[in-house]
């Protein structure tokens, strides 16, 4: 099971040390098999917060882009392939002079520089998850930004993009452990921390009911002993937010729809599947 350090501080509501959670939880016999860092803070400074100002259609190539970028000083032309970008996305920009060091996305390492592709001038690169080297895919493109983000900050130097994934080994009888809250249940005994989970209460204003308008269940196995339904009204079918998007790749889970996420988010936390079903 892949857990990430940065939801493990969250939850637990402390600043947790990678060293002291992984030696914790294999001294409870949860074996950590590897510990993966995914961080920007050795990147690039030329790698900054871009903002695309504008998209048209590349004259001589079918699947090639040109976006207009502001770099936080000047705004740059880059030619770009990927198709999950729109205007008034925030991305991050690779300007010239930019360095990649080996890696699997580039073996022999890759120097950004002016480059003309298909007769138009390209000034840097719009850059994916994986060739950043955060170690997870963040979705089929480019790494797509909070608003929030500061146009033309280094990318280096945010931290809350940095963490650590770790690759816990669950045992058949420790399926108490296959979520979040399970694993900080353990991690607050063992640092010897609170763990409380709110976050999911619902008693809001909601009421008991035998039935939603209409809507019933048929058990037909005397095995179940319990079906819950909550009716939700006015949700808006939509893409996640980045954090939510952030968090299902870490998971190695691709993002769907706000939904979808959701009801994935709520199992990985709590460890209790959930299925949603839509009404038009």
């Amino acid at each position: 099971m892949i857990v990430s350090l940065a939801e493990l501080s969250k939850v637990l509501n402390k600043k947790l040390k990678i060293q002291d959670v992984s030696e914790s939880l294999t001294m409870m016999g949860l074996e950590v098999e590897s510990v993966a860092e995914a961080t920007v803070s050795i990147l690039d400074q030329n790698i900054v917060v871009g903002s695309i100002k504008n998209i048209e259609k590349h004259p001589n190539a079918d699947k090639l882009q040109i976006c207009l970028v502001d770099s936080g000083k000047e705004i740059l032309t880059v030619v770009c392939g990927a198709a999950n970008i729109k205007a008034g996305d925030k991305v991050p920009l690779a300007q010239i002079g930019t360095k990649f060091g080996k890696s699997d996305k580039f073996p022999d390492g890759l120097k950004i520089k002016k480059t003309t592709i298909r007769d138009i001038e390209s000034y840097g690169m719009l850059c994916s998850s994986s060739e950043l080297g955060l170690g997870y895919e963040f979705e089929d493109g480019i790494f797509i930004l909070p608003s929030e983000f500061k146009i033309g900050e280094q990318f280096n130097k945010i931290e809350s993009l940095s963490d650590y994934l770790l690759d816990v080994s669950i045992t058949p009888n420790r399926g108490d452990c296959l979520s979040i809250f399970g694993i900080c249940r353990e991690l607050a005994a063992g640092l010897d921390c609170s763990f409380t989970s709110p976050m999911f209460d619902s008693n809001a204003d909601g009421k008991r009911v035998d039935s939603l308008q209409g809507i019933s269940v048929k058990l037909e196995s005397n095995k179940i002993y319990r079906y819950a339904l909550k009716k939700i009204e006015n949700v808006k079918l939509k893409p996640s937010p980045f954090w939510l998007k952030n968090f299902l790749a870490k998971m190695n889970i691709s993002s769907i729809n706000n939904i979808v996420d959701a009801s994935n988010f709520f199992m990985i936390t709590t460890g209790h599947p959930i299925h949603v079903f839509f009404f038009y």
